[in-house]
């Protein structure tokens, strides 16, 4: 499970509250925080906080107070993403999803993994546009650029997405299989020694700007990053 500072957030504005329950329990092991609000004033000001990355509005009760509200916070806000979720009818209220603004429109009872899947490809633009800041190091995940003490570090594609994996769970440990899974995209003609040799690389290209040890070796178990630079993460979209 990523760190809270990648999770991204998602208000959830609806009536059943157990559906608000299933919501955050079927959300709690991704990268993403789910809010629940039951009163649509509140739902209204929370969105317009500029707090999350992204707005569910359950239809289904009322489809009419619901495209109000999205009328409404599409006057403020045109950028955030927005899901209906509404019962599969005649294809009128499908309709009003787009012309009030909406972003999708997913049928109940819902079908979390096309959920969770409309959710990401509804994000993939906001997760490219961050900007990382740790101790000395700058990373900017969409021009995806390096930098140590100012100075630029050149990194292969494996070698970026490496450091971002460790980065995205700092604090824990990753295991070589995991490396060659997320990294190497499941070759199973990789042995472990082409993980440390990936790692040794990225280790001598950082250390060339910084003597500080970015990446730690947990002997037997894997690599992690070094708590000073866990500690002093930050990430700001834009």
């Amino acid at each position: 499970m990523l760190t809270k500072k990648f999770k991204y957030s998602i208000l959830f504005l609806v009536c059943d509250a157990n559906l608000g329950l299933l919501m955050q329990k079927n959300f709690l092991d991704t990268e993403f925080l789910v809010d629940v609000t039951y009163n649509p004033e509140i739902g209204i000001e929370k969105a317009l906080s500029n707090k999350y990355d992204l707005l569910i509005m359950d239809s289904q009760k009322s489809p009419k107070k619901c495209f109000e509200i999205l009328e409404r916070i599409r006057v403020i806000n045109q950028s955030i993403p927005v899901i209906i979720l509404g019962k599969k009818d005649n294809g009128e209220n499908e309709i009003k999803t787009y012309r009030s603004g909406g972003n999708l429109f997913h049928y109940k009872p819902p079908n979390f993994p096309l959920l969770e899947a409309e959710i990401r490809h509804l994000l993939l633009d906001i997760s490219k546009n961050a900007l990382v800041t740790m101790h000395d190091i700058q990373i900017d995940l969409t021009s995806r650029i390096i930098k140590r003490s100012e100075c630029e570090i050149k990194l292969t594609k494996n070698e970026f997405n490496l450091l971002v994996l460790l980065i995205k769970n700092s604090g824990k440990v990753i295991s070589r299989e995991k490396i060659i899974s997320d990294i190497l995209n499941y070759n199973k003609d990789v042995e472990y020694a082409a993980v440390d040799t990936m790692i040794s690389r990225v280790r001598k290209k950082l250390s060339q700007h910084g003597e500080e040890k970015v990446i730690e070796t947990v002997v037997k178990i894997g690599y992690r990053l070094n708590p000073l630079y866990t500690k002093s993460c930050k990430v700001r979209h834009y």
